[in-house]
C-alpha cells in the first residue's frame, strides 16, 4: 500500500494533469465495458392472445402484453420479476409490480447465456389499474433489475397502442 501511495505522490503532477485524468478515465471505461459486456440483458415485447378452455369449449380471448427477457451476456445472470415503468407518476410512483400469484416475486430468476424468460401481462388488468391514470400519449416500459441492481428497459409502448388491444 505504501508503494502505491509513493507512486502517486511522486507522479502527482502527471496524474492530476488533464492527460493523467484522461488516461485514468479511459482505463475505467474499458474495465466497465468488459464487465457490462458479460451481463447484458435485452427486453422486447409483443402482443398475443390467450384462450381460456373449459371442457371442450373455448372461452373468450385474453389480450396479453408479453415481455421477452434475453440474456445476451456471456455469464449467467439473475434477474427480478419484470416491472412496469410509467412515463408519468401515479400517486407518486412510476414503478409497478404486477404480481403473478403462481410464482414468488422475491426470488431471483437465473438466466444462462442465450436463455430467454417470458412474462405475460394481461392488458385488461393493466388498463384497469395503470393505464386509466395515463394519457394516450404517455408511455410504459417493461424493466427488470439484475443481481447488481442495474436496470434494463424495453422500448417505450404508447398507451394508445395498448388501448387498441383491450
Amino acid at each position: 500500500m505504501n508503494e502505491f501511495i509513493n507512486i502517486i505522490w511522486n507522479n502527482k503532477e502527471w496524474i492530476f494533469s488533464g492527460l493523467g485524468i484522461a488516461v485514468i478515465a479511459s482505463i475505467i471505461a474499458i474495465i466497465r465495458w468488459f464487465i457490462n459486456r458479460k451481463y447484458k440483458i435485452n427486453i422486447t415485447y409483443s402482443f398475443r392472445y390467450a384462450f381460456v378452455q373449459v371442457g371442450n369449449n373455448l372461452g373468450p380471448n385474453i389480450p396479453l402484453l408479453s415481455a421477452f427477457i434475453l440474456n445476451k451476456g456471456s455469464k449467467q445472470n439473475y434477474i427480478n420479476e419484470p416491472l412496469i415503468y410509467t412515463s408519468k407518476k401515479i400517486n407518486g410512483n412510476n414503478e409497478f409490480q404486477v404480481i403473478n400469484m403462481n410464482k414468488s416475486t422475491e426470488s431471483q430468476i437465473p438466466l444462462n447465456p442465450g436463455q430467454q424468460y417470458t412474462r405475460d401481462f394481461e392488458i385488461s388488468s393493466l388498463s384497469k389499474n395503470i393505464l386509466i391514470h395515463l394519457n394516450k400519449n404517455d408511455e410504459i416500459k417493461i424493466f427488470t433489475r439484475d443481481f447488481r441492481k442495474k436496470k434494463f428497459y424495453s422500448k417505450g409502448i404508447k398507451v394508445s397502442l395498448l388501448e387498441q388491444y383491450k
